[in-house]
């Protein structure tokens, strides 16, 4: 029996972010377990580095320009969320 569009009353999807791209560096993407992942952004409050079901692998505050996340027990496919005073911005990142 095929789905209608009766039947469907959620849709799931990652937010549009206001952010400019060109103020939010994320690098290298794919990142090598073990390495670092850098995030730059002038005016973001949290980093949050979750799994693609949802889980929070870690959730920092931060006050400074630059940022490194450590990849030393990850592999795989991961949701960063960047979320400034005005904005929400979602990035895929691969660590293999």
């Amino acid at each position: 029996m095929a789905a209608t569009a009766e039947e469907v009353s959620w849709i799931v999807g990652i937010e549009k972010s206001t952010a400019d791209n060109s103020e939010i560096k994320i690098y290298p993407n794919p990142v090598r377990k073990g390495n670092s992942l850098t995030v730059e952004t002038t005016d973001a409050k949290t980093i949050r580095l979750m799994t693609l079901q949802g889980v929070t692998i870690s959730n920092q505050n931060i006050n400074t320009p630059i940022t490194t996340i450590q990849t030393d027990n990850l592999t795989g496919t991961y949701l960063l969320i960047i979320s400034g005073k005005d904005y929400t911005k979602t990035m895929k990142i691969i660590v293999k």
